[in-house]
């Protein structure tokens, strides 16, 4: 084997350490960058780059046709925007000329968005319409329901980078109208190729040209804003009437899109497992109304509403009908909490009793009714609801009217006596 001087040993592989050195680095500048904060700082802008064909149709041209063909004029558009004209079935015919005004000397110039409209407005003649796809444009009947399929859907911060004749949807999320209930009134804002649909959970698609759905979105905007906050909340006291009686007629007369909601929400396990637990509700359809809700609370004595300003209107007026003396010396409401108090029942009936009693006195938090064994029930109720029991019972009945009074007679039936020398014993364990 030859032998090499060792100077010249050195030289070469200094050298070789030097090519590979420059290798490196410029495999280093080849290299995709790893995320820094210089990209990071880069990110933001490349996010909020415009769709490259709505900024494409933002740039001015000029524009002037003299007896083109109308194969010749689209696809001349089609090479201005970068998106091909694709004809079906509706192919415009004859010829288009167009003179653009002066302004100062020079032919006006127009962007590629108002050209699209010059178009429009010739093609309209025809019963044609122009319309963009995601990466095309198509001719449709003007005459015809346009297929959903081929309206884009675009975002309401880009309607202005469309042309005023151009057929777009946007899709407006609301946070105070319901979509259901405002349908049928932006409908009748929409122009001939407008399509007005409500989406779940509560939003509305809009669907018209897009001079005019700028003017739609704008107002349904203002509408939703007007609305915010409208929404109030009353606590109303009842005086002579029990709060889940005022409840029920409130329900009754003004509707309460709550009741859908509570039941469809599971039924609370009672913290008393002696008594009877009430049955849950099948589950209704959600309603479409504006939110609107009444409860009660018979502890406090209290009706609770919450809606808007013209229901709580309507609930105080109805609150000061009803909330009145039945007669001359009915006194106010006892009120207070829930407590127990058990009750001595003759003859051994305490389980038809207690049937009966439910009749009027349906389970809720602050009333539970049940069987001790059989001479005595158990009574969980507000002071309100433990006097007209006792009454029933004792045989001195109530001001509740027919229903109650049929009860009534139905306690003296089951014990086999007359309700009126119907013997009690109460015991007050609240």
């Amino acid at each position: 084997m030859r032998a090499f001087p060792a100077d010249t040993v050195r030289c070469y592989l200094g050298g070789l350490l030097v090519a590979l050195a420059a290798c490196a680095g410029g495999l280093r500048a080849d290299e995709p960058a790893k995320p820094g904060k210089a990209d990071e700082s880069a990110k933001p802008a490349a996010e909020a780059k415009k769709p490259e064909v709505p900024a494409k149709l933002q740039k001015k041209i000029t524009f002037e046709m003299r007896d083109k063909p109308w194969s010749a004029v689209l696809e001349w558009f089609g090479d201005q925007t970068g998106m091909p004209v694709i004809l079906g079935e509706n192919k415009p015919t004859g010829t288009l000329s167009f003179y653009a005004p002066k302004e100062a000397g020079e032919p006006r110039k127009y962007t590629l968005a108002e050209v699209l409209d010059l178009l429009n407005d010739e093609l309209l003649k025809q019963k044609m319409l122009l319309i963009r796809r995601s990466g095309s444009f198509t001719i449709v009947a003007a005459d015809a329901k346009i297929p959903p399929e081929l309206v884009p859907l675009v975002s309401a911060a880009d309607l202005e980078q469309y042309g005023k004749s151009e057929v777009i949807a946007v899709v407006m999320p609301l946070t105070s109208l319901v979509a259901e209930d405002v349908a049928a009134e932006v409908k009748k804002m929409v122009g001939p190729f407008g399509e007005v649909q409500a989406l779940k959970p509560n939003s509305l698609r809009i669907q018209d040209s897009g001079g005019n759905l700028r003017v739609v979105v704008d107002t349904v905007r203002k509408m939703d804003d007007a609305t915010k906050g409208e929404a109030e909340s009353y606590s109303y006291v009842c005086q002579y009437i029990k709060p889940r009686d005022a409840e029920r007629i409130l329900r009754e007369q003004l509707g309460d899109t709550s009741q859908q909601q509570q039941q469809q929400q599971p039924q609370q396990p009672s913290p008393f497992p002696f008594f009877q637990q009430p049955q849950p509700q099948p589950a209704r359809p959600a309603s479409s109304k504006r939110p609107f809700y009444i409860s009660s609370d018979e502890a406090l004595g209290k009706v609770l509403i919450s809606g808007p300003a013209d229901k709580i209107a309507q609930a105080k007026n109805i609150l000061k009908e009803i909330d009145v003396p039945q007669r001359k010396d009915q006194p106010p409401r006892l009120g207070g909490g829930p407590v127990f108090r058990t009750y001595a029942v003759p003859a051994g009936n305490a389980d038809a009793v207690v049937k009966l009693l439910a009749e009027i006195y349906k389970p809720s938090s602050t009333l539970r009714i049940s069987a001790v064994n059989a001479n005595s029930i158990l009574v969980y109720a507000t002071p309100d609801d433990q006097f007209d029991i006792e009454k029933l019972i004792r045989g001195g009945g109530t001001e509740k009217g027919a229903d109650d009074l049929r009860v009534h007679e139905g306690l003296g039936s089951v014990v086999g006596i007359k309700t009126k020398s119907l013997g009690v014993m109460s015991t007050d364990t609240g």
